[in-house]
């Protein structure tokens, strides 16, 4: 089982960086290998996701390469900036 530990000055800095996505980002990279491979393959979603990708397309074409179908991400909408939910 992963067991995730995160601090309160964790939180703080994601929350400036959910406050910044956008299509490429590391927390798009995320999204996109985590919801096309399953999060019980989450290491390998993550190492995929901090490669530099040239684009989201050669991204995606990759995914669907890998898994013979199209990526499953979600494109930003479950991303919500503004005040952090405590």
């Amino acid at each position: 089982m992963l067991q995730i530990h995160i601090s309160v000055s964790s939180l703080t800095f994601l929350d400036k960086l959910v406050d910044k996505w956008r299509a490429g980002s590391l927390w798009d990279n995320i999204d996109q290998f985590a919801s096309s491979l399953g999060y019980e393959n989450a290491a390998v979603a993550i190492q995929l996701a901090m490669i530099p990708w040239e684009s989201t397309d050669d991204r995606d074409k990759f995914i669907g390469a890998l898994t013979g179908d199209s990526p499953k991400g979600n494109s930003g909408q479950n991303y919500v900036s503004g005040t952090p939910r405590r």
